[in-house]
């Protein structure tokens, strides 16, 4: 299905989002900037009209890309010729086939108060690109199933979250290179002599903390396993600093599917309140092999980065 994409030419950006999400949806986007769309000597309003015949749906970008002096207040609003072709398109496909795309703080004409759009501003962009392919599902000839339509913005919020996790897992690991960097620079440790200290030093690693953590986690039971191996090897500050019961009860939480999680809060307990013989003292005395489970796992990541 061919899908015309118009706005400013200031909205380029825009622009080459929108045309890669249609694209996303094995839609064959056409961008009003495309080259050969308007050619030397020809008149772009009767062209818009070829086009309108040519294609089954539109996205027209309303961005404020005019300031204008409203009622004595200024405001952006869309480009004229946006407004026209918004005009146009719906005209020509009907409303339901004629997306209103908002980006930025745009004033929309009175007349189309009421219209359903698709908001791309601030915070809704992630809302936005889900409406948009549940909108661009609806064009197909068959109708989307309503349970079909909860589905697809279910797996759009997960996939939006995902990539949000992985932004912040990159940002976590750029901390951890700089934390090593200011560290060594002011001579407080230094990260590439691994013969002290070097568990403790392997905690600002992100990496490291994983594979330390799924050596430990088949090695206990469940949560409370392992607040007796911390409170048994004499580790009561870690033990004390991380909450062991359910969340929403007092009762221990025994559930052996958050030994992952646990573990992981064990070790940046000990990074954010332990010291080097904290962490050097838990390996030597854990005992059901948790303590040589922290060092084969530390040893492989050394081998591995060394």
């Amino acid at each position: 299905m061919k899908i015309f994409i118009g706005g400013a030419s200031e909205d380029s950006e825009n622009i080459r989002e929108i045309e890669a999400w249609v694209s996303e949806n094995d839609h064959d986007a056409w961008p009003w900037d495309k080259p050969g769309t308007f050619t030397i000597g020809t008149s772009t309003f009767p062209r818009l009209i070829e086009i309108s015949r040519q294609v089954q749906a539109a996205i027209l970008i309303f961005s404020p890309a005019d300031l204008i002096y409203y009622r004595g207040d200024a405001a952006g609003q869309p480009r004229d010729n946006v407004l026209v072709e918004y005009g146009l398109f719906a005209s020509a496909l009907g409303p339901e086939r004629c997306a209103i795309a908002l980006v930025g703080d745009s004033k929309v004409a009175s007349d189309l108060a009421g219209i359903s759009v698709l908001d791309f501003r601030g915070k809704r962009k992630p809302r936005g690109r889900i409406e948009l392919n549940i909108w661009l599902r609806k064009l197909t000839s068959n109708p989307i199933d309503p349970a079909v339509a909860k589905q697809i913005a279910t797996n759009e919020k997960l996939r939006n979250e995902n990539a949000e996790l992985k932004d912040a897992l990159v940002f976590e690991k750029e901390n951890s290179r700089k934390l090593k960097s200011l560290l060594e620079s002011e001579n407080v440790i230094n990260f590439h002599d691994l013969s002290l200290d070097k568990y403790w030093k392997l905690l600002f690693d992100y990496s490291a903390v994983n594979s330390i953590a799924d050596g430990i986690k088949d090695l206990i039971g469940n949560p409370q396993d392992l607040r007796n191996i911390l409170e048994s090897s004499g580790i009561y500050t870690i033990s004390e600093a991380i909450a062991w019961g359910h969340s929403e009860s007092e009762t221990e939480n025994t559930n052996p599917q958050e030994n992952g999680k646990f573990c992981r809060k064990a070790l940046r307990a000990f990074k954010m309140l332990g010291t080097p013989n904290d962490i050097q003292q838990f390996v030597d005395n854990a005992d059901r092999g948790v303590g040589a489970a922290f060092r084969n796992a530390a040893e492989q990541h050394l081998s591995e980065n060394s």
